[in-house]
């Protein structure tokens, strides 16, 4: 009989030891920082990988906690979600939670070394309602690649792991203007040629309307050349692009 006590003693001992142990080491929250740049978020994406993967069990889970720029928190969610997909991991290891935070946005990533443990945190999807206060909002400024593809005309954006974090992306613009259907775009395209301006335009109307962009909302525009491109591949060009309330 005492065996018997003694023994579930122990049982009882070793499992609030157990519990312990998960609640403080499991998960474990590997780093936190606020919004990075590309080569710094890759790093830090690189680094928990290489570290959680050791254990064939292990998760990890990248807590992203949205600042007051809803364009912000989108791309960043973007970002870490092309990053999994590019590298080919499994999505049930690598988990991108998306959730409520302060007025900056920052970034968590958390490993599971058991693959039971999980953050404290509810998922929130990101809201795309801009501020009625804001008139004119920066989308983004990039730099695309005008080339012939198997006979056709396209343009090419930094879409990889290692790109930068903020690229043109005609899907998110849709769904802005579809979420703020006060807010119209002006789209303007800096180059040094103009035979690449007249292509570009029309590449981006298509884009835009394959993505129900309607003309009206969009407006693509000629911006002259871009000095920032002047030494680079005369196929270059900056596209700017704006968001406005209308009057």
């Amino acid at each position: 009989m005492l065996k018997f006590v003694a023994e579930c003693v122990l049982v009882a001992v070793l499992s609030q030891i157990i519990l312990a142990q998960k609640t403080v080491d499991d998960p474990r929250l590997w780093d936190s920082f606020d919004a990075p740049g590309c080569e710094y978020l890759l790093n830090r994406l690189d680094g928990v990988i290489g570290d959680a993967f050791q254990k064939p069990i292990s998760k990890i889970f990248l807590v992203l906690r949205g600042g007051k720029n809803p364009i912000e928190n989108y791309f960043y969610e973007r970002y870490l979600r092309k990053g999994i997909a590019f590298r080919k991991l499994p999505t049930d290891r690598v988990v991108v939670i998306p959730t409520t935070g302060d007025k900056r946005l920052r970034l968590e990533f958390w490993i599971s070394d058991s693959g039971r443990g999980r953050p404290n945190v509810r998922e929130t999807p990101f809201e795309l309602a801009l501020p009625v206060s804001s008139r004119r909002v920066p989308f983004v400024r990039d730099t695309v690649e005008v080339v012939k593809f198997d006979g056709n005309w396209e343009y090419m954006v930094g879409d990889c792991a290692a790109c930068c974090i903020e690229t043109l992306d005609m899907n998110l613009l849709s769904k802005l203007l579809q979420a703020n259907p006060d807010l119209n775009a002006r789209i303007r395209v800096y180059t040094r040629r103009g035979s690449i301006w007249k292509r570009l335009a029309k590449l981006l109307r298509h884009d835009a309307r394959s993505q129900h962009i309607d003309d009206t909302r969009a407006r693509i525009v000629f911006g002259g050349r871009d000095k920032g491109i002047e030494q680079l591949a005369s196929n270059l060009a900056t596209v700017d692009v704006v968001l406005s309330r209308s009057r």
